[in-house]
């Protein structure tokens, strides 16, 4: 398959607004994790979703929250990424020591244990 110069895919997205930094206002964010943000320089919704927010450190957006982003261009649209969430409140943020993409907790042996070692023989 041939993919010609300026389309994209899933797996090659165009990267032409990636540096250009955006403005805009969350339009809506489903408790299931997925909004839009209508960007104050016109033209289409952009698409966010929490695995996105939590990259940059956020758990969610509010409604008409403003928000600052750059944006990438993917087969099925606009997609948010480096986004910075003007005045978030502190649920919104991801506390430090919880589980998040900084800082997994894959498993109970990924745990510091605290104990007394016994010597096996």
């Amino acid at each position: 398959q041939i993919i010609n110069e300026g389309t994209s895919n899933l797996f090659n997205p165009v990267k032409s607004q990636e540096d250009k930094i955006r403005s805009g206002r969350c339009k809506f964010f489903m408790s299931y994790g997925w909004g839009y943000i209508t960007p104050h320089d016109g033209g289409n919704d952009v698409y966010v979703n929490k695995n996105i927010l939590a990259k940059y450190g956020y758990k969610y957006l509010n409604l008409k929250q403003e928000v600052e982003f750059t944006t990438i261009i993917t087969q099925r649209g606009e997609e948010a990424s480096n986004v910075k969430v003007m005045n978030p409140t502190t649920k919104q943020i991801i506390n430090e020591g919880t589980s998040n993409l900084f800082n997994p907790v894959k498993s109970q042996e990924d745990k510091i244990r605290s104990g007394r070692c016994k010597f096996f023989m």
